[in-house]
């Protein structure tokens, strides 16, 4: 009497909680659902058109997403006679695809819709991108490893990658974003596959993800509703325990739902988890529960897109229903989709049964059969049928080089360093004579397998002798005695762990002897880095490790990510995602390591950026006589990107050719690669202020109403002082140029125009000079030059040197003779060859260093060159007077040679003989274009109109989209 009493009481409140519950959803009104997948008034009429000509049979095949895998496409196969068979004679809805490859999987979509009456829905789990079930796809890292790397506008641009490659292959649909929260540090199927255990990372990173996947329009999935973090069990194998209460779900793992739901997402994934916080039978998963499919998710919290169900193959389900009664169940708790049933044809018949017998009233069938049509629609699918995948549409959209470097980014940034106690990051390879490699699995390793991870590749190609050990989870005492003697007898040991959620594993750990073993290893006293490939709570397991560092993966590009970070190739930035309570560390934590200088990759190292229209317009630029050599060098976060020569030293076709040594006559860029960079240094050591008058350091400039120009009007261009003179005519030699310009007349009054001056930077260069007391090449090699080591960077080049300088014009007027190895500026020239405006030569990797220090907020290589705040301030436009920065130009919204693309966040200059330098802040760009656009005469301007089209192209390069 007392059970009945409660049962009654517990209905009672269900019922108050859940009105609309228990009254059976059909309700035909799709004003939301089509609100979702935003139909036209003829889609909706398509809709009810193609739902009136269909039977039972269809109908309830239509519910059921079969397995199918990406290979064995012949007609005869087995296996394709099978999905041939479910498609024709059951009517099934779609296809989700498992593992296989591109060529084979179109060909299995192309055969498949060709045959069908209605057009076929492909989906597929392409969490980490298409490479996680294409072997030759783009794979992406791990969704822990897309929250560590904390830029939410790189997720948007992965989930549009995925969402056209997806498209381009004929799949429909995307199992993700999981927006799991993954509470339990011990979760062994979710774990790093969710963004984070806070709600808030979870929702911003799935809201971008989600976003660009509905920009090329793939039906997105949210998954595994209500939530899968909060236990330390698979679904695969057995039905997990969701503890939280009501309070606890609403607070924290609906939230990121009703983020998605607000995104308009466009299905819903309901896990097979067991949580009586809102279904009172502990035994009912999620996904057969009214209460939370109806109750919860379709009424609560209003989602009427379409729900599917988590695979129903999974143990969680298959212990305890039939296929029969799973499908039958699944529907009456309120989803539209079952997905994976193990025995298709006994699922579809008793689906059909079920309606037969009034277990299911039709028009239960028919609400969830017109969701799916609607999202068919949505895609295009009933107006483009049969839907063949085009091939050589597909090749264009895949494997696009800025994929894989989106990809390749996103791992970079990915990277977390927790503990670097002793320093040990960056390790210089040279430092150490012997390495060893001691690979942690959490797995059986096949003894004699041929197979080396990407990690032990990368240490192999970058550090001398390495011994490698693999130590898999099987605990053998040789194998563990073998790695302890290589760690001893090594002078650094790196230590990568594969640690990773697995189907039906039940654990995600490394054993307690592995762990001792990696504990007496970190004991020797020698420096050992520590590498978390998967899950970043092994830090907790190792509190004794000095050195540790989690990408939260294995995929090949984290591994690759991995090795660039402890070389210092890469800057590392990563942020943990999760807390660590028993580390002592919180979302949020991370070691900030800058990249050690400017990496330089090998020659013909695959970039994964397309030059191809770059190479053709600086071929072209030769060929068309804009210049008859130079050298282009792009750089992007901290690596030298593009870095090639082109054409000869003049137009004769045996003359030397230009290569990426040739020295090149930087004309005014050394405005900003000496006088500039010199003016910053000062002001940053407080040797000179920008508000100080001139007349302070120089009083001989003091004059002619110059008294009131400051340092700030020099480097403004604003002085008033004349643009240049032509002492060269005058007879003057380096002693009168000076003098004529101390004693100068003012064309305008100071402050109050622009015009940019050869006299303003040669009087700072004269500030300098009195300042330090030293002549001016000997300040900038010992405070700039020789820091950056810009080794092939100077005034009047010595002889040595004298080989590799690029000839500049013909000078029949003055010299009379063809320039090369000295100055082709008159004005420098009269000043021997040394001045502040011109006269500065120097090679293409050269001022990258010093434009990669400008984009690092003047360090390089653990050195300060400048301080941060002068870096910033200098580089940036100081009024509308003119585009001007100090020392450098900006880019304006007009004209510019910088080109139309380039972010106004920009700064650069031009040199007369056909020098550039931009730097793109907000790209983390610059590029360097060095020309001897005056040979054989300076009348050739051609470059004017080049400069921008190259600029443009070199954008369209490096950009995503």
């Amino acid at each position: 009497m007392i059970k009945k009493i409660v049962a009654l009481l517990i209905l009672l409140l269900f019922v108050i909680l859940f009105p609309k519950s228990l009254v059976f959803e059909e309700d035909d009104d799709f004003s939301a659902t089509s609100q979702i997948f935003k139909l036209d008034y003829n889609q909706k009429n398509q809709v009810d058109y193609i739902l009136s000509n269909m039977t039972i049979e269809e109908k309830c095949g239509q519910l059921v997403i079969p397995f199918a895998y990406g290979k064995d496409s012949t007609k005869s196969d087995d296996d394709f006679k099978r999905l041939k068979h479910l498609a024709d004679d059951y009517f099934v809805g779609g296809f989700m695809f498992l593992q296989g490859n591109i060529e084979n999987q179109t060909a299995i979509i192309n055969n498949l819709q060709k045959s069908v009456k209605h057009p076929l829905l492909f989906s597929s789990d392409f969490e980490r991108g298409v490479g996680m079930r294409l072997e030759d796809g783009v794979a992406f890292p791990s969704s822990m490893a897309v929250a560590a790397a904390n830029d939410t506008t790189l997720t948007y641009y992965m989930g549009k990658v995925i969402g056209l490659e997806s498209r381009a292959l004929g799949i429909h649909q995307n199992y993700a974003p999981i927006l799991d929260i993954n509470h339990d540090p011990n979760n062994p199927i979710i774990n790093t596959r969710a963004y984070s255990d806070n709600r808030d990372i979870v929702s911003k990173q799935s809201k971008a993800f989600i976003d660009g996947m509905h920009q090329e329009k793939l039906l997105t999935t949210a998954k595994h509703f209500p939530g899968h973090g909060a236990t330390d069990t698979d679904s695969h194998a057995e039905l997990p325990l969701i503890s939280l209460d009501i309070n606890q779900l609403n607070k924290d793992d609906l939230v990121p739902f009703r983020q998605a739901i607000a995104s308009h997402v466009k299905s819903v994934m309901v896990g097979h988890l067991s949580v009586p916080a809102y279904e009172f039978n502990p035994d009912v998963p999620a996904t057969l529960s009214k209460n939370i499919v109806t109750g919860l998710l379709k009424q609560q919290m209003q989602f009427s897109g379409l729900i599917i169900t988590d695979a129903m193959n999974m143990s969680a389900i298959t212990d305890n229903f039939t296929p029969g009664e799973a499908a039958v169940n699944a529907i009456l708790a309120g989803n539209d989709l079952i997905l994976f049933p193990i025995e298709e044809e006994e699922t579809i018949d008793a689906l059909v049964s079920a309606v037969q017998k009034k277990i299911i009233p039709l028009n239960r069938i028919n609400y969830s059969v017109r969701k799916l049509i609607t999202a068919k629609v949505w895609l295009g699918l009933y107006d483009n049928h049969p839907n063949v995948v085009n091939r050589d549409e597909m090749y264009t959209s895949l494997h696009q080089h800025n994929h894989w470097r989106l990809a390749e980014e996103i791992a970079e940034k990915s990277v977390t360093l927790l503990k670097d106690n002793d320093d040990y990051l960056p390790v210089d390879p040279n430092k150490y004579h012997k390495t060893a490699l001691i690979t942690m699995l959490d797995f059986r390793y096949r003894k004699g397998r041929k197979h080396q991870y990407p990690f032990e590749k990368f240490v192999f190609e970058n550090f001398k002798y390495v011994k490698n050990v693999k130590v898999d989870n099987r605990d053998r005492k040789s194998t563990h005695k073998k790695a302890l003697k290589v760690a001893k007898q090594s002078d650094l040991v790196i230590m990568p762990m594969y640690v990773t959620p697995k189907i039906n594993r039940g654990s995600i750990n490394l054993t307690e002897k592995q762990l001792d073993l990696v504990r007496d290893i970190i004991k020797l006293d020698k420096p050992v880095v520590v590498v978390s490939l998967g899950s970043p709570y092994l830090i907790g397991e190792l509190p004794e490790a000095k050195c540790y560092l989690a990408t939260y993966g294995s995929a090949d590009i984290s591994e690759k990510a991995a090795v660039n970070a402890i070389l210092g190739k890469t800057d590392i930035g990563g942020i943990l995602p999760v807390s660590v309570p028993e580390a002592g560390f919180i979302v949020g934590d991370g070691i900030y390591k800058e990249s050690d200088g400017l990496w330089f990759q090998k020659e013909n190292a695959d970039t994964n950026y397309n030059f191809e229209v770059v190479d053709k317009l600086m071929q072209n630029a030769v060929n068309d006589k804009v210049f008859p050599g130079g050298v282009l060098l792009v750089g992007q976060r901290s690596k030298v990107i593009y870095h090639k020569a082109f054409g000869r030293h003049n137009y004769d076709a045996n003359s030397q050719k230009i290569t990426t040594e040739s020295i090149f006559d930087l004309a005014s860029l050394t405005k900003v690669v000496a006088t500039t960079p010199a003016a910053m240094i000062l002001v940053d050591q407080r040797l000179i202020s920008l508000d100080e008058k001139v007349g302070y350091y120089l009083p001989e400039f003091t004059n002619n109403g110059k008294e009131n120009i400051t340092i700030r009007n020099l480097l403004l261009h604003n002085s008033g002082l004349p643009s240049w003179k032509p002492f060269y005519k005058m007879g003057l030699d380096s002693a009168g140029v000076v003098n004529a310009i101390m004693t100068s007349e003012l064309e305008s009054k100071s402050g109050e125009t622009y015009r940019y001056s050869d006299l303003g930077m040669i009087t700072m260069q004269k500030v300098v000079e009195r300042v330090t007391g030293v002549p001016y090449p000997v300040f900038l090699k010992n405070n700039l030059y020789d820091k950056l080591e810009m080794n092939h960077t100077c005034y009047n080049p010595p002889a040595d040197f004298q080989y590799f300088t690029v000839p500049t014009e013909e000078d029949n007027y003055w010299r009379h003779k063809h320039i090369k190895g000295s100055v082709h500026d008159e004005s420098a020239a009269s000043l021997n060859g040394v001045a502040g405006h011109a006269g500065l030569f120097s090679r293409a990797d050269d001022i990258a260093k010093y434009a990669y220090t400008i984009l690092n907020d003047g360090k390089y290589k653990k050195q300060t060159i400048f301080y941060p705040n002068t870096v910033r301030t200098w580089t940036s436009k100081q009024s509308a007077q003119s585009s001007r920065g100090l020392g450098w130009d900006t880019k304006s919204e007009g004209y510019s040679s910088a080109g139309s693309k380039f972010s106004l966040n920009s700064c650069g200059h031009t040199g007369f003989t056909g020098t550039s330098i931009w730097i793109d802040k907000d790209r983390d760009l610059f590029v360097i274009l060095l020309t001897n656009r005056v040979n054989p005469t300076r009348e050739n301007k051609s470059i004017i109109k080049f400069r921008p089209k190259l600029h443009d192209a070199i954008i369209d390069a490096v950009d995503y989209f």
